[in-house]
């Protein structure tokens, strides 16, 4: 994944459950990446395949 910097980017706060919580740190891990910019790549990706629909 690629290390971005946001220096005017918003915040967003969210709960998971517990084992959601995991789930994220072990794909995080295995993809060496923090889960920040993973729950970003995440975002935009579904974002730009929903507005090609």
């Amino acid at each position: 994944m690629v290390k971005r910097n946001y220096p005017e980017g918003r915040y967003i706060h969210i709960r998971l459950l517990p084992e959601t919580h995991k789930l994220l740190r072990i794909r995080t891990a295995e993809e060496d990446t923090n889960m920040q910019e993973y729950v970003v790549a995440v975002l935009e990706k579904a974002l730009k395949r929903r507005r090609k629909k």
